[in-house]
């Protein structure tokens, strides 16, 4: 076996760096993972163990120092190869220019491709050589989080002696973990062929693990408007009772972590106080139709719905009231005329909004990748002619344009007539939302006639 055998996996969230490690571990010995929050313990660990460590996973947005950073100092004596794991864009990050063994890989992962890494970077015998074990170890800690255990568990007796302790879907309580961890247990195990599972449940149970989420159900809020609305174009939008329960689940779940921090409970009254406020139901809007239309783009997983429900929530937080959040007052924002003089402070107030809410999301633990830039580009227009950064079609975010158009017709299904229907949007809208990866979601939204809806 070679003597530099350790990894070091750097990442800021406890959640990430939990799964990250099993990864690791489910490849290589346990005692070979050195972990990091940050990039300075990062930095320590990697000269304190130099002459061991074998390969470096790392997050890009940190705290202290991203992980460009890390990426430097460690180029300055070594070339150990280096996975960059973050859903941020790398490509013109100077750092990386080099390219010295070094790997992006996208936020969220999936195991094989840190296996087909970790053949590259560790070594394939040994690699092959752990994988060949018909059990991988899981830390009591991480079971205690997950609550509900998707597959079997085992107890390791001695040598290759397994016993089952319990079946799949099976709760696995604190008391139970601390139970374990009193005997001295400090791992119980799964079987090698229920990783993907055990992982991808993992994934979707991370951001329901804080105790916010025992909270009542305050989700949706849309009036009989709306509704009315809404039934012309069910079939259009796909509103499945799968996509309405994912949805309401997902708000719900945002909604209960909003509790746990300060930064962010008073948008939480804003929702509660008025159950048909325009906040309130714009936001409920734009995530169902966002729902829907990446359900029918198959771009949809749990993990995608969640950030859409978080964008969703959060776009407008730092908008002083429901009145500001409205359809007139986007269009006095993108006047050319603004450009021109200082504009009034409420103006002022909705121009910077995105960015405001997109740096305060950026540094929260709870949120997901890639929320931030769907916030963030929440107002570009395909043209160029939004704010903040008059992005063209071509620079905006795959997930921030379907934002977008599910905002524009949750605003005009707010502001709706008599006289409005679904197809009057589509027919106004169409031409305008022609390119990229906006036109792919009119043509999803276009693709079948409307039904009669039964009531």
């Amino acid at each position: 076996m070679s003597v530099r055998e350790k990894v070091l996996i750097v990442d800021d969230m406890d959640d990430i760096l939990d799964i990250l490690r099993f990864y690791m571990e489910a490849m290589i010995p346990q005692e070979d993972i050195l972990l990091a929050k940050n990039a300075q313990e990062a930095i320590d660990l990697f000269y304190q163990n130099r002459y061991d460590i074998r390969l470096i996973v790392c997050d890009y947005n940190m705290p202290d120092r991203n992980g460009d950073v890390v990426y430097s100092e460690i180029r300055k004596i070594s070339r150990v190869p280096f996975i960059l794991h973050t859903s941020e864009v790398v490509d013109n990050k100077d750092a990386f220019v080099d390219n010295i063994n070094f790997t992006h890989v996208p936020k969220p992962a999936i195991m094989a491709e840190f296996q087909e890494l970790a053949n590259l970077y560790l070594g394939k015998a040994r690699v092959m050589a752990r994988t060949l074990e018909s059990y991988v170890a899981v830390n009591v800690v991480l079971l205690e989080k997950m609550k509900l255990i998707p597959v079997p568990l085992y107890v390791k007796i001695h040598d290759e002696n397994f016993v089952r302790i319990c079946h799949g879907n099976q709760e696995f309580s604190d008391i139970e973990a601390q139970k374990y961890i009193n005997h001295k247990v400090t791992q119980l195990y799964i079987e090698r062929k229920d990783i993907q599972d055990f992982i991808g449940d993992y994934q979707r149970r991370v951001f329901e693990s804080v105790e916010g989420m025992r909270g009542t159900d305050c989700a949706f809020a849309l009036t009989s408007a709306s509704l009315d609305f809404i039934k012309q174009a069910q079939e259009r939008l796909g509103f499945t009772r799968e996509v309405q329960e994912m949805t309401t689940k997902n708000i719900n779940m945002v909604l209960s972590l909003l509790g746990e921090h300060d930064n962010f409970k008073q948008i939480l009254g804003k929702w509660q106080t008025s159950n048909n406020s325009y906040y309130a139901e714009c936001a409920s809007l734009v995530a169902l139709i966002s729902t829907s239309v990446a359900k029918k783009l198959n771009w949809v997983s749990d993990l995608t719905a969640q950030k859409l429900a978080f964008a969703a929530v959060l776009h407008d937080m730092t908008l002083s009231s429901s009145d500001v959040a409205n359809m007139d007052l986007l269009r006095e924002a993108l006047s050319p005329a603004w450009k021109k003089k200082k504009p009034p402070a409420h103006i002022e107030e909705y121009r910077n909004h995105p960015a405001k809410a997109s740096e305060l999301v950026k540094n929260w633990q709870h949120c997901p990748p890639d929320v931030d830039t769907i916030i963030l580009q929440h107002h570009e227009l395909p043209d160029g002619s939004g704010f903040p950064s008059h992005l063209g079609h071509q620079r905006i975010a795959p997930l921030a344009a379907l934002f977008i158009v599910a905002e524009d017709l949750a605003r005009y299904i707010l502001a709706a007539t008599p006289q409005k229907n679904f197809d009057t949007w589509l027919f106004e809208r169409r031409d305008y939302f022609s390119r990229s990866e906006f036109k792919k979601v009119v043509e999803v939204l276009a693709m079948s006639e409307p039904d009669q809806i039964a009531t």
